[in-house]
């Protein structure tokens, strides 16, 4: 009846939903009666325009707030229905669910007599009532309510009071930015809060008015305004806010100090220069700040020029500079404050590591793993390392790097705290090796509940390590958790064992302590494959010797001392996914490898050996001919740090990442010893130790 039904319906669906007394029930009469209703009212107006009048009169004497607007809507939706009456009586009846819907059904324009209808009763009504119509007003950006809507700015009534300040925002013209800001001089802290607020909104150029009435602003005001001057970087400004440095109110003095930054260019240089070297200077990181600012729209090699020489001239204070030196990211700032570290005593040497340590590029990491490494100063070597975590944290780089550098820092750490911030990254590196790592932390009373929340992180969030070694450490990261949410965590850890491998996955080539499970090389896959058993087993021992005296296993690591030949696996291997950490040492021609199936290599350079093509970077297959033998890209850290290789052979097919990025793509490693033959199917995992003086680190 409410959607097919014509005038004589509304008799039965309207005793219907008197029946219900106009309540919204199960059986749908009241909502079927204002339905037809709606239906109705461009055929027959005059006879919905009488029951709509009716019911708003019953849902006022019932009090059902919903009846009244659903009344409201329909007579509002009738083009002949006088608006200003209907809206009188909303905001006379003063319900603000009320008040607010009808004036959303209000036209975006009123005519005069409308708008002075509304304003009359705005003048006349309650908080409430004051409060939707003030809303409305700003929504609609009505410009000529400016006047109206200020005279609530300065209202008892928060609410109020705030939504008067909002909607002058909102109306945004030149009559509600003088209205906002003449607020920035009243004492009243909330008022000024809102009007601040307010203003960040404001779409124009409001400069000039907020220079104009700051003498005559309060101290919150004066504040404000600079907040504002800041907040829209307003370089005009500069003058006003340089001169608060020299007035004798802490208060403002501090907040323009501040302020500085946001407004200074490279032609007020000369300015904060002098106040930076004044005997006794107030404010020196916040002038450094500005200082900074004033660069940043100059070219890097354009800021560390105007620094050095300022930095150099007679009688400077040439630590005042490093940040500045930091800001610019130049090699050449870099190298100096590292040289300004290593001579100088003091503030200069405190300033030049400061600086270093807010180095914006991730290559700082190389200068502080240095200072950390070489300090005999507990308290320096605990600075840098809480530098290096820093630094590691808020950088972009590949998780695989991260996990490098953690690892590095957590052997240098010397305290619970550095070494639980340590652990708890580690968890976030996607790395195998980063579970292994932390698995001995575990039995530390200081260190263990977060090693096993990282490691219980590591395993559940990347499935692929799924294995027994994974089951192990997960197992005895459920003995470990203790905190009030371990009965919920051991549960995810059942679960995820349930649905995950629990055997095989990777394993360890490499104990960690001595070489059982390596032997010595015996010339290559064809040369061994022509020996007698005997033969071989007689080269095999003599072999071995020497490889027990050229590489050295030692906590968890295993060392190549520059004599001898490659290390080889004692099971030979097909298909596989190998991890291996590995760090060339300084040396006169370092270079190294991992021969895969007996087959060189996987190679490892010194990415400076430029006389022999190293520049294009570890990971190539290098010995390869006819197919790709350079890697895709560089992606080695500097000579002396630790690497990391993921390398996949599945048939002839190799890729390798390095550091966590696609080096070599599923390329062809062709077979070195006979290259009219493809590679072997399987054989022996090599370390390559051919090189003399060529000492070179593998572990994981």
């Amino acid at each position: 009846m409410s959607t097919l039904g014509s005038s004589s319906s509304l008799k039965p669906l309207k005793i219907a939903a008197s029946n219900e007394k106009f309540a919204y029930g199960k059986d749908g009469s009241t909502a079927s009666y204002l339905a037809l209703l709606n239906t109705l009212k461009s055929s027959n107006t005059k006879a919905v325009r009488k029951e709509a009048h009716a019911l708003l009169n019953t849902a006022k004497k019932q009090n059902q707030p919903d009846l009244q607007i659903a009344a409201m809507e329909l007579l509002m939706s009738i083009p002949s229905e006088n608006k200003s009456k209907l809206m009188t009586y909303a905001l006379k009846d003063a319900n603000p669910a009320l008040v607010a819907s009808t004036l959303h059904m209000l036209p975006n324009k009123l005519d005069n007599k409308e708008y002075n209808t509304l304003i009359k009763l705005l003048n006349a009504s309650s908080p409430a009532t004051q409060t939707p119509i003030i809303f409305w007003l700003g929504n609609q950006k009505m410009e000529k309510a400016v006047s109206d809507i200020s005279k609530f700015t300065r209202s008892d009534n928060s609410l109020l009071k705030a939504t008067a300040i909002r909607s002058l925002a909102k109306i945004g013209n030149e009559d509600a930015l003088i209205q906002l800001t003449g607020l920035l001089k009243s004492d009243n802290k909330e008022t000024i809060t809102l009007a601040k607020d307010a203003l960040t909104t404001y779409d124009g150029d409001m400069s000039y008015v907020l220079a104009s009435i700051f003498n005559d602003s309060s101290n919150e005001g004066k504040n404000a305004i600079l907040q504002l001057i800041a907040s829209r970087r307003m370089e005009s400004q500069y003058n006003m806010v340089y001169n608060q440095l020299f007035i004798d109110n802490p208060t403002v003095k501090t907040e323009a100090a501040k302020t500085l930054q946001y407004v200074s260019t490279e032609e007020n240089l000369k300015d904060l220069f002098l106040q930076l070297e004044k005997p006794g200077a107030e404010f020196v990181p916040e002038l450094q700040n500005a200082i900074n600012a004033s660069l940043s729209n100059l070219s890097a090699d354009e800021q560390i020029e105007i620094i050095a020489e300022q930095a150099s001239k007679p009688g400077a204070k040439s630590h005042l500079y490093y940040p500045a030196m930091a800001y610019t990211g130049t090699p050449e700032a870099m190298n100096q404050l590292v040289e300004e570290y290593k001579t100088s005593t003091g503030d200069q040497k405190q300033a030049a590591f400061e600086a270093l340590a807010t180095w914006k590029s991730f290559d700082v990491i190389y200068p502080l793993l240095d200072i950390a490494r070489n300090s005999a100063n507990n308290t320096e070597k605990s600075e840098a390392i809480d530098a290096i975590i820093n630094t590691v944290v808020k950088s972009s780089e590949r998780q695989a790097v991260k996990y490098l550098f953690l690892r590095e820092a957590l052997e240098m750490a010397n305290n619970d705290k550095q070494k639980n911030s340590i652990i708890v990254q580690l968890g976030n590196t996607k790395m195998y090796q980063a579970l292994l790592l932390l698995e001995p932390y575990m039995n530390i009373s200081a260190l263990k509940e977060n090693a096993a929340l990282a490691s219980m992180k590591l395993a559940l969030d990347n499935p692929s390590f799924a294995g027994s070694k994974v089951t192990s450490i997960l197992n005895k990261v459920s003995k470990t958790l203790d905190n009030p949410d371990a009965g919920y965590q051991r549960e995810a850890i059942k679960k995820h064992l349930n649905e995950n491998p629990t055997e095989d996955g990777y394993i360890s080539l490499f104990n960690g302590k001595d070489l059982a499970g390596w032997k010595g090389l015996v010339g290559n896959p064809i040369s061994r494959s022509k020996m007698s058993d005997k033969q071989l087993a007689t080269a095999q021992a003599k072999v071995d010797k020497e490889a027990a005296k050229n590489w050295i296993a030692k906590n968890g690591e295993l060392f190549f001392t520059g004599e001898g030949n490659n290390l080889c696996t004692e099971k030979q291997y097909g298909d596989f996914e190998m991890l291996v950490d590995w760090k060339l040492y300084p040396g006169d021609e370092p270079d190294g490898g991992v021969y895969l199936r007996g087959t060189p290599q996987v190679q490892i350079w010194d990415i400076s050996r430029t006389h022999v093509g190293a520049e294009v970077g570890s990971g190539g297959l290098y010995n390869n001919q006819t197919h790709e033998s350079d890697p895709l890209k560089v992606a080695d850290l500097e000579l002396g740090e630790w690497n990391t290789f993921y390398i996949k052979m599945i048939g002839d097919r190799v890729t390798v990442h390095l550091n966590g990025e696609l080096v070599v793509d599923n390329v062809i490693l062709e077979n070195f010893w006979d290259r009219s033959q493809p590679i072997f199917p399987i054989e022996q995992i090599e370390l390559q130790g051919i090189h003399p003086s060529n000492y070179t680190l593998f572990s994981q």
